[in-house]
């Protein structure tokens, strides 16, 4: 296993996408795509690594 990731990612099926990819990476996933709050790590037990993805931005320019 490559570790402890947490995935801050919507709308939820891209989120369930994504962490089904991660894990056949061999990545233990947590997943949050509703409250960026809820996915905060428990203090002394922080992920590996966290990704925030937020929905694709198609048409969008700046």
């Amino acid at each position: 296993m490559k570790g402890r990731l947490f995935l801050f990612q919507w709308p939820q099926e891209s989120a369930l996408h994504r962490a089904q990819e991660l894990q056949k990476a061999g990545w233990e996933v947590e997943l949050e795509w509703e409250d960026g709050a809820r996915g905060c790590p428990v203090p002394g037990q922080p992920p590996d690594l966290s990704i925030s993805k937020p929905a694709d931005q198609t048409g969008f320019v700046r």
